[in-house]
């Protein structure tokens, strides 16, 4: 009897923790300094994003969820009105996850709210981007 109800408190407790990590991530990166002459829509970063990279190793997938933010400072901006300088997509085994970025605010999909973004939360989010600058 024990023994089932040790099972099912740790059944519980390993479906109550977080999901697994995505398998890859697809980011297209703009510098959050960066000037455009068009609005960057989620369409237009697949093409004209100045970085585009796949990750694939999950220490490095990782390091770089990691440094979003996990607080939201809820933002009034409309996501179709976003100017886009980060794009990242979370491709899971079922599922792709998006979570986006421009200057102003970002907008995660996986709780689907828009936030507020800052000069801080820009520094955070580009630090492990460095990288990947073209």
């Amino acid at each position: 009897m024990k023994l089932l109800r040790y099972s099912i408190i740790a059944f519980l407790i390993a479906g109550c923790s977080n999901q697994t990590p995505p398998g890859s991530l697809d980011i297209y990166y703009r510098p959050f300094s960066a000037t455009s002459i068009v609005r960057l829509t989620e369409p237009i970063m697949l093409t004209s994003a100045g970085t585009q990279a796949k990750i694939v190793d999950a220490e490095e997938i990782s390091r770089l969820l990691n440094s979003l933010p996990r607080t939201c400072d809820p933002s009034d901006m409309k996501e179709a009105d976003m100017d886009l300088r980060l794009l990242i997509y979370m491709n899971y085994a079922d599922r792709r996850e998006t979570w986006k970025a421009g200057t102003f605010s970002y907008h995660d999909s996986r709780v689907g709210k828009m936030c507020k973004m800052s000069p801080d939360l820009e520094d955070q989010v580009e630090a492990p981007l460095s990288r990947f600058r073209t």
